[in-house]
């Protein structure tokens, strides 16, 4: 016996009135529009910490290398801190978004 698996239609018209459903293209916009906030804030916060850490890295030897040191590490710390905020921007505006579409509700 063999059998044969048929496919049912949708009427296209029918669709429009469809309500719900989880919207993908609005997450990622969610996420597109956090993830500058997010890497603004991870530059700032990343070149203080790269500062201090330069601070103090370069203390032991006498204090004479603490200054380009703390440059260098804000430096480094600013470009991390971007990448990673940014990111992290990201991923908080899209799982926001996630977050109100399944649940219906604001957080």
């Amino acid at each position: 016996m063999k059998h044969v698996a048929s496919m049912t239609t949708i009427d296209l018209e029918s669709l429009s009135f469809v309500t719900g459903g989880f919207d993908l293209g609005q997450t990622l916009d969610a996420g597109n529009a956090m993830a500058p906030k997010g890497a603004e804030a991870g530059g700032f916060v990343g070149a203080g910490i790269g500062a201090g850490l330069g601070m103090i890295a370069g203390a032991p030897f006498l204090g004479i290398t603490a200054i380009p040191a703390a440059w260098t590490g804000a430096g480094v710390g600013a470009s991390s801190g971007t990448a990673i905020g940014g990111a992290l921007g990201w991923t908080a505006g899209a799982g926001i978004n996630a977050y109100q579409q399944l649940r219906g509700k604001k957080p």
